[in-house]
């Protein structure tokens, strides 16, 4: 009996653990790739890990499962949000690194441009 509780709280535990790790990555995802301006960012990372530590703590609950449900509809709809992201090279690069390295075929010859140089 105490060890099939005590493989309950250590499932619970680990459980807890992936759901900050994937808040984490929402709050992180949500601020560096969110298309709004910084303040509203900030606040919907603030919301993102406000909500992932809710769900963290409600495990501890009777009523975890709810809290599990959840939190899987988020984070179902983070993946379809972030499935919608579209790379982009039209961004406000550092100079050492705004230009792409590009390759020409000349012949039997190639032709490589932009390379930067590290000495």
């Amino acid at each position: 009996m105490i060890l099939l509780r005590l493989a309950r709280w250590i499932g619970l535990t680990l459980l807890a653990v992936a759901v900050m790790v994937l808040g984490g990555w929402s709050a992180v995802a949500i601020w560096f790739r969110f298309d709004a301006i910084e303040p509203v960012r900030d606040l919907l990372a603030g919301i993102v890990v406000l909500l992932t530590v809710v769900a963290a703590v409600c495990l501890a609950t009777s009523r975890r499962w709810i809290a599990i449900a959840a939190y899987a509809v988020f984070f179902a709809a983070m993946l379809v949000w972030w499935s919608t992201v579209t790379p982009s090279n039209d961004r406000d690069w550092q100079p050492d690194v705004a230009r792409s390295v590009t390759a020409t075929i000349d012949g039997d010859r190639l032709v490589v441009s932009n390379v930067r140089n590290f000495n």
